[in-house]
């Protein structure tokens, strides 16, 4: 493993490590290229992260010092509903972190956090059946100032903590606060079960049940009215005939 990180300390899930890099081109795909070095729990992260990407290989761009960026390796379950749920479990973890800096969020299926209808946190999870694992990838909107969002190549709304309560915050802080929360939502989901989850995101739902909505699968498009998440957290969109449910995909309104 190229030693190019420093190992500071336990990250408390399983045998798990924090390894952080002062840059790194992408949290991803390093742990992807090192899987076969890796731990269960080992969490690797960087304050400055240059080619980072989210969900659909779209890019992710954050700024030095301002963005929460990290990957994690976690178990994946032997059920495939559960290894869904992992993505709702991360966005819960996002959303608590949030309501503890009392900041209400937004939950945009299948993988955003919103709040004030600008986007704060994306999520994405690579699933590697042949090692029974999930790389997955949290991204925060943490110290951008407006300016800097500004300067953005992006099409949509930003939101960040900094803009929000008008303060910096310390990245390093904040990611230990989140292992913490995310330890606990992990054991939830043997005691709690799925639903635990799915029922909160359905509180902090952004969009209202019959919003007219198109969603964007590959090269191929549904529209329909907005009809909620079911209990195995897919998305539901009614049609002209029928209810349709989804597990993945890219919503896009008309």
């Amino acid at each position: 493993m190229n030693q190019d990180f420093e190992n500071i300390g336990k990250s408390g899930i399983a045998e798990g490590r924090i390894l952080h890099f002062k840059t790194i081109p992408s949290t991803q795909k390093w742990a992807i290229e090192h899987l076969p070095q890796l731990r269960i729990g080992d969490v690797i992260w960087t304050k400055n992260q240059t080619a980072g990407i989210g969900r659909l290989h779209k890019k992710w761009f954050a700024l030095p010092e301002t963005c929460l960026t990290f990957s994690l390796i976690l178990p994946s379950y032997t059920d495939n509903d559960l290894n869904v749920i992992l993505c709702h479990i991360l966005a819960v973890t996002v959303g608590k972190l949030l309501e503890l800096q009392k900041i209400a969020y937004l939950y945009k299926w299948p993988n955003d956090i919103f709040v004030d209808k600008k986007k704060i946190a994306g999520i994405i999870a690579n699933f590697i059946q042949k090692r029974s694992i999930v790389i997955a990838g949290i991204g925060i909107n943490v110290n951008l100032t407006n300016a800097q969002i500004n300067s953005l190549p992006v099409r949509q709304s930003i939101n960040s903590l900094y803009v929000l309560k008008n303060k910096t915050f310390k990245l390093k802080s904040l990611l230990l606060n989140l292992i913490v929360i995310l330890k606990e939502n992990l054991n939830k989901i043997n005691s709690d079960g799925s639903i635990y989850f799915i029922n909160i995101l359905r509180k902090h739902d952004y969009y209202t049940i019959n919003d007219n909505l198109r969603l964007k699968i590959d090269n191929h498009f549904v529209q329909g009215t907005y009809q909620g998440i079911d209990d195995q957290g897919r998305l539901k969109i009614k049609t002209s005939n029928h209810i349709q449910k989804f597990w993945s995909g890219e919503i896009i309104k008309p």
